[in-house]
């Protein structure tokens, strides 16, 4: 029987206080997670380290800068909420965001 997927995005946002080793770990934390949930993985990109909009105090320390990585992947949509709760709970991720990925439609151009 074939399941039904979906495709997410997944943009989260590592303290930028860490060391680049640090933040491959971390990452590679977040990858174990999307793993344990049998997600696909569609697309990885680092968006490299940027300035935060706004302070963050994370586990004690004030961060002004992140690591923004965003994710692709296809998953099953009732494992979504379970997924999203774990990232939420690693204490690794500062702030994340998870969304359903727009399907991208061909534009029809009407003929005259």
């Amino acid at each position: 029987m074939d399941t039904v997927q979906r495709n997410y995005e997944l943009t989260y946002i590592l303290p930028g206080s860490l060391t680049d080793s640090e933040v491959a770990q971390l990452k590679t934390q977040v990858e174990q997670i999307l793993k344990k949930f049998s997600a696909q993985v569609l697309k990885n990109e680092d968006w490299g380290r940027r300035p935060l909009a706004y302070t963050i105090v994370h586990e004690g320390k004030k961060q002004n800068d992140g690591v923004y990585t965003h994710v692709v992947f296809a998953l099953e949509p009732s494992k979504a909420p379970a997924l999203e709760r774990e990232v939420y709970l690693s204490n690794v991720v500062m702030r994340h965001l998870l969304v359903v990925a727009e399907e991208v439609e061909e534009e029809v151009t009407p003929e005259a």
